[in-house]
């Protein structure tokens, strides 16, 4: 997936990995410019964009060489200082005139939402599931009961792009965090939402492993839709495919 994002940016950047995790790094006012051009045109849509404001606001004091005067170089400490990271301990020894730049208003125009953007989204912050509930059932061979659900997750800063995604769907309900998290969650659990999401991702593909769990998804969801989870043989099949998504899948 980041070697098609990197071709797409006509190879700018450098692909790195850290232990299981790959990184795709742009680093460089040339190549920053590129990025800050593509995420203009196609706005983000999250909290992220405030900040995307911020670096883009740096990027052009950069341009106009303000970096290399006393002036300039502490407008762009003070735009880093609202970052969500903020100064470090040496940033902040050595600037402690440095007041933090006010934020932009998170305003987005919601108007531009569309199937392949939520599409993107679910690649990134979605889930698509198969939970396994303890079975009431009688029949010994019957442990557990399923329950297909597709999720999407944001921090409760972005909470109105899953208002957005709801409405613009006309489908799901949102579970807002309990006490101590941050987390909300737009859920898709019927058999509409469910159809409208497996649409849109058969339309415009996923990438990566999400797409995987999405092939695992629509294939046992299938099974639970002919109503093969009620027989052992076919509710099985099902939790041996749960077992194996997510977080359960082994890559060679």
């Amino acid at each position: 997936m980041l070697i098609k994002i990197k071709s797409f940016f006509w190879e700018i950047g450098h692909i790195t990995k850290n232990k299981n995790t790959y990184h795709y790094r742009i680093m460089g006012l040339k190549i920053c410019l590129v990025i800050k051009t593509h995420f203009t045109k196609y706005p983000l849509m999250t909290y992220k964009q405030v900040y995307f404001e911020l670096w883009s606001k740096i990027l052009d004091l950069m341009v106009k060489d303000s970096h290399l005067t006393d002036e300039g170089l502490l407008q762009i400490i003070n735009i880093k200082s609202a970052f969500k990271m903020g100064l470090n301990k040496d940033l902040f020894e050595n600037f402690l005139n440095s007041k933090p730049e006010i934020k932009p208003n998170y305003n987005i125009n919601f108007d531009l939402m569309n199937s392949q953007w939520i599409s993107g989204f679910i690649n990134t912050d979605g889930s698509f599931t198969l939970n396994l509930t303890k079975s009431k059932s009688k029949n010994k061979n019957m442990d557990y009961g399923i329950i297909p659900m597709i999720r999407i997750y944001q921090d409760i800063i972005s909470l109105t792009v899953l208002e957005s995604i709801k409405n613009y769907l006309n489908c799901g309900y949102i579970l807002k965090p309990s006490s101590g998290r941050s987390i909300a969650t737009l859920v898709f659990s019927n058999t509409e939402s469910i159809n409208k999401i497996i649409q849109i991702c058969n339309e415009i593909p996923l990438l990566g492993a999400k797409q995987r769990d999405f092939i695992d998804f629509k294939f046992a969801y299938s099974l639970y839709l002919n109503k093969e989870h009620l027989n052992s043989t076919g509710l099985n099949k099902i939790v041996k495919i749960a077992q194996g998504m997510n977080s359960g899948r082994k890559f060679d």
